[in-house]
């Protein structure tokens, strides 16, 4: 029913990822509740532009009812179902020769600069003329900052975390160095790699609600004419695109021809290791954008609203989401034990306090997202002692 080799933005590749997603949950010990309901959502805008895929998955146990309701009737097969779907994706769009010459500019920068020349390269790299002006620079910068998440995830896969949390953060220390001198001394770049950390997290789903309730409160001030409503809708749009980031087209671009390959932990694990081994410079920046994508992750989706255990209705923590909140917090108070910033402390402890009293009543939790909860939970612990004693010693 299905081509063994599909086009990397099609949605058969997207269904093809999405049921092996499920494959890795299910086989990390995951609530099968929760990795069909995951699976589920990820099926249904594809399936509605897929007729044919449709049927194929209607008869591994597929029951549409109405539109945004179809599921699963039971547990699915997933291997039938990977049965189905294409194996192999290819690029037809095929990369300029001068994109793919500085792609391959790229993956040598970040792969091979060494710490103690990592200044000098930089600025080589940033004078080279390859970043272009315009909106060619615009993709290139985002082609680097899809580059750099990419070849760190590689990394982190094959480095398993042994020991204490903060010194396995210390394991991707040379490639951090080369790039933060590169993110200093090039225009745009820190905000491109902001921008896929966000997208890579899922943070702009999660922010479109608060975009459309803003957009819907000054719509109706503006016809009052009264405060917000004055404002033009371009320079609510800049105010919005502050406050909540989207994506760019030259993000959109990028992503077509060059799709990012790391699932959510993985990018939260990512951002662990630049927070962890970034200059102060960098520091002061990511330390609040972390602690915003934390507060965004624990807020909005810490739980899954389906029904929880039978006959209670309350909703089960989500592990991965517990996950990538506990990573981010426990590597935030680390290094915040080391380099405090001012108004940070406080926040960081009352984050970290949530997170403990959201798991504290969980069931199925994996053993190595409580061990990053600990983590969390232990450096906020001294972070806060440290803090009342800073207080006491000023009175």
């Amino acid at each position: 029913m299905s081509a063994i080799v599909v086009d990397v933005s099609s949605g058969r590749a997207a269904a093809a990822a999405a049921v092996l997603r499920a494959m890795v949950a299910r086989n990390q010990g995951a609530p099968q509740r929760v990795w069909i309901t995951s699976l589920e959502a990820e099926l249904r805008p594809l399936l509605v532009q897929d007729a044919e895929l449709e049927a194929g998955v209607s008869r591994i146990g597929w029951h549409k009812e109405a539109p945004g309701r179809a599921h699963f009737q039971g547990c699915p097969n997933l291997e039938d179902l990977r049965s189905i779907l294409p194996v192999f994706v290819c690029r037809t769009a095929a990369l300029e020769d001068g994109r793919r010459d500085f792609e391959r500019h790229v993956t040598r920068f970040i792969n091979k600069a060494a710490p103690r020349t990592a200044q000098q390269a930089a600025r080589d790299f940033a004078a080279s003329g390859l970043w272009r002006a315009g909106e060619e620079r615009q993709w290139r910068l985002h082609a680097f900052a899809s580059s750099l998440l990419k070849n760190l995830a590689k990394a982190t896969r094959f480095r398993p975390a042994l020991g204490p949390l903060f010194q396995a953060s210390g394991t991707l220390r040379a490639q951090v160095t080369a790039v933060s001198e590169l993110l200093l001394c090039t225009a745009g770049l820190r905000e491109a790699v902001d921008l896929w950390i966000f997208q890579g997290l899922g943070c702009q789903k999660l922010w479109a609600p608060e975009r459309y309730v803003v957009c819907g409160f000054h719509r109706r001030r503006s016809a009052l004419g009264t405060d917000w409503g004055v404002l033009p809708p371009v320079l609510l749009r800049r105010i919005l695109d502050f406050i909540f980031p989207e994506s760019q087209p030259a993000q959109r671009d990028v992503t077509r021809s060059m799709p990012l390959h790391a699932t959510e932990t993985e990018v939260a694990l990512i951002f662990g290791h630049l927070l962890w081994n970034c200059p102060k410079a960098l520091w002061g920046v990511w330390a609040p954008t972390a602690l915003m994508v934390a507060e965004t992750l624990l807020s909005r989706r810490m739980t899954s609203f389906g029904p929880g255990e039978a006959g209670t209705g309350s909703p089960q923590p989500d592990s991965s989401r517990v996950h990538q909140t506990a990573l981010l917090l426990a590597v935030l108070c680390g290094r915040l034990l080391k380099e405090p910033l001012q108004g940070m402390i406080s926040r960081a402890t009352k984050l970290t306090d949530k997170l403990k009293g959201a798991v504290a009543g969980a069931g199925q939790i994996e053993g190595s997202v409580r061990h990053c909860v600990k983590c969390a939970a232990e450096s906020a612990a001294t972070l806060s002692d440290g803090e009342a004693m800073r207080i006491q010693t000023a009175w």
